[in-house]
């Protein structure tokens, strides 16, 4: 164990002092980055001013001073003339959906398309002056000469006309110049440079010069045609051709001192504009790129794995390679990109600030006692910083590199042993799949009828990932896109096909219903479409219900009938006999007597059932008209049950009252409510057990509310469901021997109702409630 324990520390050893000499040797070619980086900005500073790009700027800025130095000379000339020709046309072309031509179709008049050419060129040339013509004329001086008024326009105080009169004898300041001749027709007969490379320049200008296609405001043609129709004819009226002018008779002059052409791109002397970012220097940290900075800090860490794989080969350590098998195979991997990747990025800004002293001038800013510059303390403190900063990602490089070095034992075991990926593969694949089925039902299944914002945030997180990853892969990104374009295609159109089938499911299901099955059980997958399923099972349940209703309604409806002939048929028929009987002529007085009673009190029962059948038929239409008036709810209790106390006492009833001590008053009705009293006060004599108690139950609810409950032990089992009791000709007495039409309930409820109140029936057992509410 300890010659293991000796091996690490030696290896350990031997890493620090490959990743110093590495940093000590990147450090020395600093140097020559620099130097390539100073050529770099000599040369292109010099090439910037000579180039195509910059010439052509130098002549589209023409067309602008040209109008300048015509408005100085006084020339009157009419809007447009100094850049187009115009020429008219008729012509007798029938205008259809499309111009033979270059140019394009406008229904307007000629004045109207001439105006509108001309303002498109007017805007162009102050676009120009905003673009270049201001940034030129602060960085280099300029000179326009009009040979047909004499009119000088310049900038500048030196005598920069003679460059442009061709004069030979005065001292010439210019380092760089461009000097462009027009004739009387447009051409440019002389071109005069001074640069670099004069030849070269002189060249390119003219190639520039005698291109019209990028000289002319940015026209691509030499000319261009309008066709102006006719809208009532629906024909072509003319044909208008605008022909490019270029400068008559001008000589532009474009010239540079030394100090100007050195300070041109500079941002700390003049503001960042369109020529600065175009034609301006790049940074310097994009310089030391392009000196090769971020490819040598590679190499030197190709160099390292190199000689770390090759000293592996020799040297086994256990003790080593038990502490590597904790440090997982991908912790390594990102820990390695961000070595070698973004490493190299750092030593390329590293190498540029350290030629700039940018981190000791950060350290003066902070510290109590500053370094003097160029003195030996401010070269090492600068010196170490830059160190430090290679020496950490080469020494990550390294450690990344030393941790797998087993891997040139064999590739396949390295992985399973050292990546956590492998060990917990079946775990990760578990989750992965449980995730993907999760989420699948869940789209699957999502639910229209509730808030899916959840789920489509899911679905836009998933997408902007895959988005993003795709992204990160540049040109093979296209590619990429492409393949996941036609898999979520695919994807989109099977989900697409699994709703439509969901949807046919719902469809079956609505069918059925409609078709009377109202026993149907839907279990196919409805998907989206599961929330309709619950509600299907309400429409279900309702028809079933509005079917049930129908039938007992119906079934009613035919007792009703029955009833009401039972019931008017009884004491008719009564009556008819007994009239059948006056007409004997052996009748004795007595029994005339006798049967005339009988016959008044079998037609007051008549009365009484037409007048209830009446009373009931009117409230249930809704054409009764209550008279509301202040009514002492529980005064009424009272008054109409000492009416019938006498009755009460002859069925031996214990009558129990609980009210309130204070006075109820409601706005009622107070017939109505005496007849609703009445009614039940009457079908508890007809109804209850003789010799059992009565209870009449009040309590007062809120300031304007009461409950009363009439309660009673019902001398016959009931049978019958509560709810029917109240309906009309119902009576407790199936047989319908009693005393009584079957409408007292019912007329009690309607004018409850009708009063704004609720009626309630109850039982349990053969105790018989009714509750009464306001």
């Amino acid at each position: 164990m300890d010659i293991k324990l000796k091996n690490s520390r030696k290896d350990r050893i031997i890493g620090v002092v490959v990743v110093v000499i590495a940093t000590i040797l990147f450090h020395a070619l600093c140097p020559q980055f620099e130097k390539k980086v100073e050529d770099y900005y000599t040369n292109n500073n010099t090439n910037a001013f000579e180039n195509s790009d910059f010439i052509n700027i130098l002549l589209e800025s023409n067309y602008v001073l040209y109008k300048d130095v015509k408005d100085q000379g006084g020339v009157v000339y009419t809007q447009g003339s100094l850049y187009v020709d115009i020429e008219e046309e008729i012509t007798e072309q029938v205008y259809t959906d499309a111009y033979e031509g270059d140019g394009e179709l406008l229904q307007a008049s000629v004045e109207n398309v001439k105006e509108l050419y001309i303002d498109q060129l007017e805007q162009q040339v102050e676009e120009n002056r905003e673009l270049y013509v201001n940034g030129i004329a602060k960085r280099m001086d300029y000179c326009v000469l009009d040979h047909t008024t004499g009119t000088v326009l310049k900038n500048t105080s030196q005598s920069i006309e003679k460059l442009a009169r061709g004069e030979k004898e005065w001292e010439n300041p210019y380092a760089y110049y461009v000097i462009l001749k027009y004739d009387e027709r447009g051409r440019v007969v002389n071109v005069t440079v001074k640069g670099q490379n004069a030849e070269k320049f002189l060249k390119e200008v003219q190639i520039v010069a005698n291109n019209s296609e990028a000289v002319f405001l940015k026209c691509r043609e030499q000319s261009e045609k309008y066709a102006v129709v006719d809208v009532e004819t629906d024909t072509v009226e003319k044909e208008l051709i605008f022909t490019q002018k270029k400068p008559e008779s001008v000589t532009f002059v474009y010239a540079m001192t030394a100090e100007q052409k050195e300070q041109f791109f500079d941002t700390s002397v003049y503001e960042s504009d369109y020529l600065t970012e175009n034609f301006g220097d790049i940074s310097r940290e994009d310089a030391f790129y392009m000196a090769g900075v971020g490819r040598v800090f590679m190499l030197f860490c190709i160099g390292i794995a190199i000689f770390v794989l090759i000293y592996a080969k020799y040297r086994r350590n256990a003790v080593e390679e038990t502490i590597q098998k904790k440090v997982p195979l991908e912790v390594l991997i990102v820990a390695a990109i961000f070595a070698f990747g973004w490493g190299s990025e750092m030593a390329i800004r590293a190498v540029s600030n350290s030629s700039q002293d940018y981190y000791v001038n950060w350290l003066n800013d902070f510290l109590p006692v500053s370094f003097r510059a160029g003195s030996l303390s401010y070269m090492i403190v600068e010196y170490m910083i830059h160190f430090c900063i290679i020496a950490v990602f080469f020494g990550i490089w390294y450690w990344c590199i030393y941790q797998v070095k087993d891997i040139i034992n064999g590739v396949g075991t390295f992985i399973k042993e050292r990546s956590f990926i492998c060990r917990k593969w079946k775990e990760i694949w578990a989750f992965v799949k449980r995730s993907y089925y999760s989420f699948k039902e869940e789209v699957i299944h999502a639910d229209l009828g509730e808030d899916n914002k959840k789920l489509l945030g899911k679905i836009v997180i998933l997408n902007f990932v895959i988005l993003a990853i795709i992204c990160c892969f540049w040109g093979m990104g296209i590619f990429i896109l492409i393949v996941y374009s036609i898999i979520l295609y695919v994807v989109l159109k099977k989900y697409l096909c699994k709703m439509q089938e969901q949807y046919a499911n719902l469809l079956e299901a609505t069918n059925s219903i409609a078709e009377g099955n109202l026993n149907h059980t839907f279990e196919e997958d409805f998907g989206v479409f599961e929330s309709y399923k619950e509600e299907l099972y309400k429409v279900q349940g309702g028809f079933r219900k509005a079917v049930d209703e129908e039938v007992k309604s119906q079934k009613m409806r035919t007792e009703l009938i029955t009833n009401v002939s039972h019931d008017l048929k009884t004491p008719l028929t009564a009556i008819i006999t007994y009239i059948e009987l006056l007409k004997e002529e052996n009748v004795t007085e007595e029994q005339r007597k006798e049967y005339l009673a009988t016959l008044e009190r079998k037609s007051l029962r008549l009365k009484v059932l037409i007048e209830d059948l009446f009373e009931v038929s009117k409230a249930n239409s809704g054409d009764v008209q209550l008279n509301l008036v202040p009514v002492d709810i529980c005064n009424l209790l009272r008054q109409v049950y000492l009416e019938h106390e006498e009755q009460m006492k002859q069925k031996d009833f214990d009558v129990r009252f609980s009210m309130p001590e204070e006075k109820v008053i409601l706005q009622l009705d107070s017939q109505k409510t005496y007849r609703i009293f009445e009614n039940l006060y009457v079908n508890v004599m007809k109804y209850a057990m003789s010799g059992t108690r009565v209870y009449v139950n009040a309590e007062k609810r809120g300031e304007n509310g009461i409950h009363i409950e009439i309660k009673n032990m019902s001398a016959q089992e009931i049978t019958i469901n509560p709810q029917d009791l109240t309906e009309r000709f119902v009576r407790g007495d199936a047989s319908r021997n009693t005393e009584g039409s079957g409408l007292g309930l019912a007329i009690a409820k309607s004018f409850t109702e009708l009063q704004g109140g609720t009626f309630r029936v109850d039982t349990d057992g053969d105790l018989f409630k009714v509750i009464v509410e306001w």
